[in-house]
């Protein structure tokens, strides 16, 4: 019995403790950077829950030029992510494949990033049949773009107009900047609601 407790506590200590202590020692590093560089940018952090803040540098950090290297920069976007994945983001695993996708990361390309959408899809199909608002937005953009799940604009749309109401102004800016400035979405034709 000892014997098989031995590499699940192993296991268990790595993902749980170890690894999100780590993304969280490379969050720091990131913002002192941050603060450093642009300390109005560090104090709009602050003001911010700890996963939208999580969310803002992952998907932000890749483009800050000035800041550090690109390697240290997509590892420090990346810890963010995994970090904020970690605690419940509906939100990270999504930003996540879009850095891929786009080349803004170091490990970039197609098939890492469908595995991170895939990733988010499996974690948000729970939250999602709870009704949880942000997790119906992310899948919704993940559903209407084929990201990890085969594409369906129209399903999309629906989860869209179902959930419209309770999101916030980040999320929305989120749901509106893809349907309506980005090619790989979709907005069904005739579809009033856009």
């Amino acid at each position: 019995m000892a014997l098989a407790l031995g590499p699940a506590a192993v296991f268990y200590s790595y993902t749980q403790i170890y690894k999100p202590y780590k993304w969280r020692a490379d969050v720091d590093h990131a913002l002192t950077w941050i603060e450093k560089e642009e300390p109005e940018e560090k104090r709009e952090l602050d003001e911010l829950t700890k996963i939208r803040r999580l969310e803002k540098i992952g998907r932000t950090l890749p483009y800050k030029r000035h800041f550090a290297s690109y390697k240290d920069r997509s590892a420090a976007a990346i810890s963010a992510l995994e970090l904020a994945d970690h605690l419940g983001s509906p939100a990270a695993r999504f930003f996540y494949g879009e850095l891929l996708k786009d080349g803004g990361l170091l490990e970039s390309g197609e098939s890492t990033a469908q595995i991170q959408f895939a990733k988010g899809h499996k974690r948000l199909v729970s939250t999602v049949q709870q009704g949880d608002a942000r997790s119906i937005l992310y899948y919704g953009l993940m559903l209407n773009a084929g990201y990890g799940i085969e594409a369906n604009p129209a399903s999309s749309v629906a989860a869209f107009e179902r959930v419209m109401s309770e999101l916030d102004r980040e999320d929305l800016y989120v749901l509106l900047s893809r349907m309506l400035e980005n090619d790989v979405f979709t907005i069904p034709e005739k579809n009033p609601f856009f």
